[in-house]
């Protein structure tokens, strides 16, 4: 309630509102003459108003009485916290300036000073740490306690053989350990492990690594009394000192399997290295490790970066020496114990790996310099690792197999892996063989006798194959040099690699050189280039006549040259495409997508399918490229066959130009060759025997049916069929045939003890034909040929040695004749 309401309250009633409302009232009830007449309502009326009013006064009595004690109450009330308040107001004015003296006396007079609280936060934070760090080091303190404790148990003097309790202490170690971690664990919530858990693991470590050095070194002595690591003759051996070796030998093993079993309850993990296996095994390699060091890693003339074969062949030696010993005395010891499942003579082969890796890491960064001895140390090292394989190791029955708990062989990936698996060293050797294979192929294609025919000395053999040429013969030893250098490989990408990066680029250059020869011959033959100064395939310089490169003997030569060079190469091609390497290589391209990828990606590279999608894969990895070079055997064949059919009907035009003349010396019809046949006839035989002396028989005799049914239909058609129409008289018919044998004895001698006349066939069918004696013979003939049925027609050619003409073809022979 507020101040005005309570003052509208206390004041006294208004007497003139009163008689208002009064008046009000009385009009609103008495509005008229009769009602006033109800003299007793209105009597009622004011005795009602008269008590109402005193009931009215008795509670403003009341009420005046409650508000006057309300309004004395309620003065002193506040009366009292206004004394209250003006407390507070002081006690906050004095708050304030203990405040403002406590501010001056913690905040230091400079801006950079440090203030007492911070100063008691460091102190605070510093007792923290210093608490912290005595803890840490009396962890510390009793962990180096326990691990010198452990080692000096096994150090006794006493302490000969192995024995379970001389591990209690180092139990105490591993324990402490454990809980270590587990305290560590609960009280830090990061997933990092702290240094002193780390510290821990390692003083176990280093514990149990110097127990397994002083039995390691038991061992060691006692193998040095049996001669080792040299071939050890235990006929020759007193008995103590093998006794000695076995009982070493054993308690090794003992510790090692003591030692499986503290770390399978502590579940502690160690760090594995490629040096890790059969603790006495171990052992007895570092005497040869230390001996490969001497030999191999000083300054002896043994040592040497282009010599790796030698310290490759010392291992292998030292794996071979001593596998009679690890078969027949090292593997029964281990069949006895836990470790039964390993086989000693592989394991102590891994064994060796170790120290042949540490030598080639150390070696490749010397040789990245000198290509050439970077990829002989790879190619020793793969030659080892296939000498390896060969002897029988494998990864079943090792100890890198039993820490993995594999069921299958693990494949080994060889030594050479050091490198192989280095990708920036892969790489370096990669770019060396590529460059080395293309200096050797630039160095054979610019040799003087880079496209002579080769000349081997196996005749039997260039009967059946086309003779190569020395670049064909050398490109092929260079590629087959370059697949015997990654042949080995053990990876499926590392070859197909090599053969995208160095063997295909060869073979696309080779095809490149070959086609543009083709290309040049075609250019310089053509009659517009004649007149104009060349050179073929950039050989030949200016001023020499390209007309004689590009014709006679000289020509087909070349065309030769090219035709073999491919030929050979599309041969070596289907060869290696079905060998086993290859169709393994294709294979594995077909099932890996990443390989598919990079051999789809190469244009030269035949198009692979996966295996899903196909039941076999068909075809080989040289597909696309034999096809490319069986297009240019074509091509060139068919130069060959278009170069000797245009010399030959060159030199016809004489023949051609006088063969309607006429003469009147009968004895020139009885001369054995004409004059102007004696050309063509020439030519052709010079070609042939070119042909036969350069190709095998059946590239021979292909090429010379079709050049032979060329040169005889185009005799055919100019002195017979189109332009002889009506102009040969019957002498000339008779003189036409003992030419056409002509062509015949031409072929035979060129091709001596072969069947040469099948091609000419339609040329000698028409020969007879036009050779027919004039009359009666003439006149059957026509009949024959025109007016009798076809059976009496081929009844007539099949009589006079018609084979290859039709009816037609004999009817246009005949027109040939004068007289028809």
């Amino acid at each position: 309630m507020t101040s005005t309401q309570i003052k509208t309250l206390l004041n006294p009633p208004d007497a003139s509102l009163s008689e208002t409302r009064a008046l009000e009232y009385l009009d609103s009830n008495f509005a008229s003459w009769e009602s006033i007449e109800q003299l007793s309502r209105l009597d009622a009326e004011v005795e009602r108003t008269r008590a109402e009013a005193q009931d009215l006064d008795k509670q403003l009595g009341e009420s005046q009485n409650l508000t006057d004690s309300f309004i004395s109450k309620t003065t002193y009330q506040t009366k009292s916290l206004l004394d209250y308040a003006q407390e507070l107001s002081l006690k906050r004015h004095l708050i304030a300036d203990e405040i403002s003296v406590l501010h001056d006396e913690l905040v230091p007079a400079n801006q950079g000073g440090v203030t007492v609280l911070s100063e008691l936060e460091e102190l605070h934070k510093r007792l923290t740490e210093l608490e912290g760090a005595k803890s840490y080091v009396q962890v510390l303190e009793r962990g180096l306690e326990l691990s010198e404790k452990a080692v000096q148990a096994i150090r006794q003097p006493g302490i000969v053989r192995f024995s379970i309790n001389i591990l209690d202490s180092f139990k105490d170690l591993s324990n402490f350990t454990l809980r270590a971690n587990e305290l560590l664990a609960d009280n830090s919530s990061k997933s990092e492990i702290p240094m002193i858990a780390k510290f821990l693991g390692d003083l176990r470590s280093s514990a149990w690594k110097d127990i397994k050095g002083i039995f390691s070194n038991r061992l060691v002595e006692a193998s040095e009394k049996l001669a080792w690591p040299l071939p050890i003759n235990l006929t020759a051996s007193s008995g103590p000192d093998v006794e000695t070796f076995q009982q070493t030998f054993v308690d090794l093993l003992s510790l090692q399997a003591e030692g499986e079993a503290i770390q399978a309850r502590s579940e502690a993990s160690d760090n594995k290295n490629e040096r890790d296996g059969l603790y006495p095994l171990e052992a007895l390699v570092l005497p040869i490790a230390l001996r490969f060091k001497f030999h191999f890693d000083g300054t002896r003339p043994t040592s040497r970066l282009d010599k790796p074969e030698w310290y490759f062949t010392h291992i292998l030696n030292i794996s071979h020496e001593h596998r009679g010993f690890m078969e027949h005395f090292i593997q029964p010891l281990i069949d006895k114990s836990p470790f039964h499942d390993i086989n000693a003579q592989n394991e102590f082969t891994r064994l060796l790996f170790p120290i042949l890796a540490r030598k080639v890491r150390k070696s490749v960064p010397q040789l990245l310099a000198q290509p050439s001895l970077l990829a002989h140390t790879i190619y020793q090292a793969l030659l080892f690792d296939a000498a390896v394989r060969e002897s029988g190791f494998t990864l079943m029955n090792t100890w890198e197999c039993r820490v993995t708990k594999q069921h299958r062989a693990k494949e080994w990936p060889g030594v050479a892996d050091v490198v192989l698996s280095h990708k920036s060293w892969f790489d370096e050797w990669m770019e060396a063989e590529r460059h080395f294979t293309e200096h050797q192929y630039n160095e054979i294609i610019i040799s003087p006798d880079a496209f002579a025919f080769s000349n081997d000395g196996n005749e039997e053999l260039q009967q059946v194959d086309i003779r190569p040429t020395n670049s064909a013969r050398r490109i092929k030893a260079l590629l087959e040099q370059v697949t015997e250098r990654y042949q080995p490989l053990p990876h499926y990408n590392q070859r197909a690699r090599f053969l995208i990066t160095v063997q295909v680029p060869i073979l696309e250059a080779y095809y490149g050189r070959i086609s543009s020869s083709l290309d040049a011959f075609e250019t310089l033959s053509s009659s517009f280039v004649r007149a104009v100064p060349g050179a073929l395939a950039g050989q030949v310089g200016a001023g020499v006549d390209t007309r004689k490169l590009t014709s006679g003997n000289e020509g087909l030569q070349r065309l030769l040259k090219a035709y073999a060079s491919a030929s050979a190469m599309k041969s070596a091609m289907q060869e290696w495409g079905d060998s086993i390497f290859f169709l393994e290589l294709w294979t594995e391209i077909n099932e890996r997508s990443a390989l598919r990828a990079k051999v789809d990606a190469h244009p030269s590279l035949p198009h692979t399918a996966p295996v899903s999608t196909v039941e076999e894969i068909h075809g080989t990895l040289f597909d696309e490229l034999i096809s490319q070079y069986a297009s240019v055997v074509v091509r060139a064949e068919d130069m060959m066959i278009r170069h000797i059919c245009s010399e030959v009907e060159g030199e016809l035009k004489g023949y051609f130009a006088k063969q309607w003349e006429s003469s009147n010396d009968n004895d020139e019809s009885l001369v054995a060759i004409p004059a102007t046949l004696v050309s063509p006839l020439t030519t052709l035989t010079t070609h042939l025997s070119l042909l036969v002396k350069t190709l095998p028989s059946s590239a021979t005799a292909s090429i010379y049916r079709r050049i032979a049914s060329s040169i005889a239909s185009h005799i055919l058609q100019r002195s017979v069929l189109h332009f002889g129409r009506g102009r040969m008289v019957p002498s000339r018919g008779t003189v036409f045939a003992r030419e056409a044998h002509l062509w015949i004895e031409a072929s035979q001698m060129a091709m001596p003890n072969r069947r040469v006349e099948a091609p000419w066939q339609r040329l000698l069918d028409a020969a007879k034909l036009v050779s027919i004696p004039e009359g009666i013979e003439f006149e059957a003939a026509k009949d024959a040929v025109w007016r009798a049925s076809d059976e009496q027609c081929a009844e007539f050619a099949e009589a006079i040695g018609v084979r290859s003409l039709d009816r037609k073809e004999m009817q246009d022979a005949l027109r040939a004749r004068s007289d028809c």
